[in-house]
């Protein structure tokens, strides 16, 4: 079974949104502060009232559900030490996700997008997660990481392992049982102490209630997941997949002339592909245009998640469908995407309205 770094206690549930709002809780009731913190640029951390009220749809939540849910820049230390600046002694926690596309060691000196990170990267010292740590630790924050997606991912102890941190919280899931419904809120014995049922006279803290809290499969397939990424490295595979396709993909817009418009963001691990009109500015016709072209050659793909199913027959299918929806793309940036398309464009999912 998989150990993670400075994790002596953990509570399972069976999705991300009841451990992300545990560990908020978590931190309220250990430090006695309100106040949480998350970056603006992190897009889901909880479908529960404190997240989704301070997005901008807002409708059905009081204010004084979301009123204690502060915002920052991820990246963007000042913005960070401006709300504890403000908030002096209100602040129970930090949490964010240890990278996205976006990653807390982009630009240092070794870093490879193609590679997981090195410890001589994770040694940066501009590494934007040692920075959050040490601010949280000076000011008696906890240090929350929300691995849902980057845990089993990234390295199967988690991206805090590669970027050399040891958040006082974590919160797993999605990849930990391999589709299954399990999630975990992991922690610092003297942190998770907080929910605990077995200290008489200790002041109660309700953390998860879950109907099917018991049910086992979800756990033995976890432990079964598990084994599989150690036997086979999984990880590796994603790794070394995800970067040619990366790279594969990069190469294809190039050929087909809309280098510029067709971006690759991200690792990796973790990319995304970004959509740019023929002015430059962000297009969500193209990107729809991009996956609807994709479908018409026999390859879903709205966003990019390397799987250990795919293999070179996949990678290939996958960059000559590709080559033939940025022949269409390349036409739309000169015609308009909108000529091309046979359905509405996409929205994004965080609007106020449909």
């Amino acid at each position: 079974m998989v150990e993670i770094a400075g994790t002596d206690m953990v509570k399972f549930a069976k999705n991300g949104s009841n451990v992300t709002t545990a560990a908020a809780k978590v931190a309220r009731a250990f430090t006695g502060r309100p106040l949480i913190c998350v970056p603006r640029q992190h897009p889901f951390f909880s479908f529960d009232d404190w997240f989704i009220g301070a997005t901008a749809i807002k409708r059905g939540i009081p204010e004084v559900h979301h009123a204690t849910t502060l915002l920052f820049d991820y990246g963007d230390l000042a913005s960070l030490q401006a709300l504890f600046a403000q908030h002096p002694g209100q602040i129970a926690g930090v949490m964010l996700e240890p990278a996205t596309t976006v990653g807390p060691c982009d630009g240092a000196p070794g870093y490879d997008r193609l590679r997981p990170p090195t410890a001589v990267v994770a040694q940066w010292p501009g590494n934007f997660l040692k920075l959050v740590q040490d601010l949280c630790r000076r000011e008696g924050a906890l240090f929350i990481l929300d691995e849902m997606i980057t845990g089993f991912r990234w390295d199967l102890h988690g991206a805090q392992k590669l970027f050399g941190v040891q958040p006082d919280l974590s919160t797993f899931g999605k990849g930990m049982a391999n589709g299954f419904a399990v999630a975990a809120l992991v922690g610092r014995r003297e942190v998770m102490e907080v929910g605990a049922i077995n200290r008489p006279g200790q002041e109660r803290t309700f953390l998860v209630s879950t109907t099917h809290g018991g049910e086992m499969a979800s756990l033995a397939a976890f432990r079964e997941t598990v084994a599989v990424y150690e036997e086979q490295d999984v990880v590796g595979h994603l790794w070394n997949y995800g970067g040619k396709l990366m790279t594969g993909l990069e190469e294809a817009a190039r050929e087909a002339g809309v280098g510029s418009a067709f971006q690759l963001q991200g690792n990796a691990i973790s990319m995304n592909y970004l959509t740019f009109d023929a002015q430059g500015q962000p297009s969500l016709p193209l990107r729809t245009l991009f996956s609807q072209e994709m479908i018409r050659h026999g390859v879903l793909m709205p966003w990019i998640a390397p799987s250990f199913a795919h293999r070179d027959g996949e990678l290939q299918r996958t960059l000559e469908a590709a080559r033939k929806a940025l022949a269409v793309y390349a036409q739309a940036l000169e015609a308009g995407a909108e000529r091309f398309l046979e359905g509405p464009a996409i929205k994004p999912v965080f609007r106020q309205f449909n």
